[in-house]
C-alpha cells in the first residue's frame, strides 16, 4: 500500500508540475499576443467625440496614469512583467494578488493590470511617480495593482463576449476595490457624465470606454503645447504639413511632431508666403506624411498645438526618438543627433502665438517632460563620425527657349549614415531651375530605405516632364 501511495503521489505532483508548466507556456504567448492586440484596438479620441461613440451596453473604466503589467499566478505566487518582457516579483502589491486568487481557489491564472502608485493624499499619481517607486524598496508597498482584463484562468485562455462579464470575474476574485474603477452606461451621455466627474473635477487622466463595438475607445483630455514652426512642407493649397520644436535648457530645439489639422485652406496659403521668406540651409533631412522633405526656416513663428497623447515608448517597448538640432543666423540648421524622446498623436494646430517668441520660457522643452517623463537629451546625445554619401544616377536635363533657361537634376544617393538613425539610407535630390519664375530654384528631397522606390520615382517624374525640346547634359 505505502508503495502504491508513493506512485499515486509521485503521478498527482507530476500533473500538478505539468498543469504549471503548461500554465506559463499559455502565459508566455497570451502575454505576448495581448499586447499587440490590445495596441490595435484601442482608438484614441478627444471629449469632444464623445456624442460619436454608440451603444447601449457601456462599461466605463477610470485610465489610470501607471505602468501596464502583466501577472502570473502559478498556484503559490505571482510574478509580474513590463511591457518589454522584465521580470518582477517580491513587490507588496504581489503578495496581496496572490492571496486574493488563493481565497478565490484558482490554481493559475494570467492578468492584465495597472501598476500605480498610491499617495499619502490621495491625489492623482503619475507615471514618474510609479518609476521612482519601483526604482526604491522603500516606496514599493505605495504601489498597487489594479487589474483590467483577464488573460487566462486554470489553463484555458478566457473569452466573454462583453468587458462586463471580464468585469464582474475580476470582482469576484478581487472584490469591488481590486479591479480598476468601472461604471455603467446606456448611451454617450453617460460616458460624458463619467468624463466630467473623473477627469474634469477628479484629474483622471482619461477613460477607457467598452460598449458592443470590437474598439476600445480611449478618451483623454486636450493638453496644450507652445512650440516654434522650424520647417514646412507645400502643394498647390499651400502648406502642407509643419514641423514643431521645443527648445532645450541649453537652446538646442527638440523636433517633436508634424502636421497641419486645424489650418484652413486661406490660412495655408497666407502661411505659405509668409514661411517661405525664411528659408534656411540645413543638414538635416526631415520628411512630411508624403514623404517630401521639410524646407527648413528661420525660427520666429510660435504656434500653439494640442494632442490627446504622448507616449515614450511603443508596444513593443522600444523608446520612440526625437531630432535634437541647432540653428544659427550663419550656417542654419544643424544636426546634433537623435536622442530618446516622444511621439505625439493627433496633434491640431490652435493659433498663432503672437505674444511668444522662440525663446526657452516660451516654448520649454518642461511642457512635454512634465505630461510623459523621458531621458534628458543631453545625457544620452553621442557625437557620431558620418560617412560621406556616394552618388548613385545623376541625370541632367537642360533646355533653352530664346532668353529662357531650364534645367531639371536628378540625383539618387546612398547616404552611408543608416546605421546613425539620423539619415535614410537613400535619398533622391531634384533640383529644377526656371529663369522665368520669381523662385528661379525649387528643390525637392524624398527619403527611403527601398532604392527601387525612388528609382521608380525618378523614372516616373522624368517621363511626366522630359518632353521634345530637352537635351541631356
Amino acid at each position: 500500500m505505502d508503495l502504491l501511495q508513493r506512485v499515486k503521489d509521485t503521478l498527482a505532483a507530476n500533473a500538478e508540475k505539468n498543469f504549471l508548466e503548461n500554465s506559463r507556456k499559455l502565459f508566455d504567448e497570451t502575454a505576448v499576443e495581448y499586447k499587440h492586440r490590445l495596441s490595435g484596438k484601442f482608438v484614441l479620441t478627444d471629449p469632444s467625440k464623445i456624442a460619436d461613440i454608440e451603444g447601449s451596453n457601456i462599461c466605463i473604466t477610470r485610465k489610470l496614469d501607471g505602468e501596464m503589467r502583466t501577472v502570473y499566478f502559478n498556484g503559490s505566487t505571482s510574478v509580474m512583467f513590463t511591457t518589454g518582457g522584465k521580470e518582477e516579483k517580491d513587490f507588496p502589491c504581489l503578495k496581496v494578488f496572490t492571496e486574493k486568487l488563493k481565497a478565490a481557489g484558482i490554481k493559475c491564472a494570467g492578468f492584465a493590470a495597472e501598476l500605480n502608485f498610491l499617495k499619502a493624499d490621495k491625489s492623482r499619481s503619475r507615471v514618474s511617480d510609479v518609476i521612482h517607486a519601483v526604482a526604491n524598496k522603500e516606496l514599493h508597498a505605495s504601489l498597487a495593482l489594479s487589474p483590467f482584463d483577464i488573460l487566462f484562468i486554470d489553463d484555458s485562455k478566457w473569452q466573454a463576449e462583453h468587458y462586463e462579464k471580464t468585469y464582474e470575474k475580476m470582482v469576484e476574485i478581487f472584490g469591488k476595490e481590486g479591479p480598476v474603477q468601472m461604471e455603467k452606461g446606456t448611451s454617450s451621455s453617460d460616458i460624458a457624465r463619467v468624463y466630467k466627474k473623473w477627469v474634469i473635477k477628479e484629474k483622471a487622466e482619461g477613460l477607457v470606454v467598452h460598449t458592443e463595438q470590437p474598439v476600445i475607445w480611449k478618451i483623454k483630455p486636450l493638453h496644450s503645447i507652445d512650440a516654434a514652426v522650424i520647417g514646412y512642407t507645400s502643394y498647390e493649397k499651400g502648406v502642407r504639413d509643419l514641423l514643431f520644436a521645443v527648445m532645450e535648457p541649453s537652446g538646442i530645439y527638440r523636433i517633436f511632431a508634424s502636421g497641419s489639422n486645424g489650418l484652413s485652406d486661406k490660412q495655408r496659403k497666407i502661411l505659405e508666403v509668409n514661411l517661405s521668406a525664411l528659408k534656411v540651409s540645413s543638414n538635416l533631412i526631415y520628411t512630411d506624411s508624403q514623404g517630401v522633405a521639410f524646407q527648413m526656416i528661420k525660427p520666429e513663428f510660435v504656434f500653439e498645438v494640442t494632442a490627446t497623447d504622448f507616449a515614450n515608448t511603443n508596444c513593443l517597448n522600444d523608446c520612440f526618438k526625437n531630432y535634437i538640432v541647432e540653428y544659427s543666423e550663419e550656417k542654419g540648421w544643424n544636426l546634433k543627433g537623435k536622442v530618446s524622446g516622444v511621439a505625439t498623436y493627433n496633434l491640431s494646430i490652435v493659433r498663432l502665438r503672437e505674444d511668444k517668441k522662440c525663446v526657452e520660457p516660451d516654448i520649454s522643452l518642461h511642457q512635454l517632460q512634465d505630461l510623459c517623463p523621458f531621458p534628458n537629451a543631453e545625457k544620452n546625445l553621442k557625437p557620431q563620425e558620418l560617412a560621406d554619401s556616394t552618388i548613385v544616377e545623376r541625370k541632367v536635363f537642360y533646355k533653352q527657349s530664346g532668353r529662357r533657361k531650364y534645367v531639371k537634376k536628378y540625383v539618387l544617393l546612398k547616404t552611408n549614415k543608416e546605421k546613425s538613425e539620423l539619415y535614410s539610407k537613400y535619398i533622391l535630390h531634384f533640383t529644377d531651375y526656371s529663369s522665368a519664375r520669381e523662385d528661379k530654384m525649387k528643390i525637392s528631397l524624398w527619403c527611403s530605405s527601398d532604392i527601387t522606390e525612388l528609382q521608380e520615382k525618378m523614372e516616373k517624374m522624368i517621363y511626366k516632364s522630359i518632353k521634345s525640346g530637352w537635351v541631356t547634359q
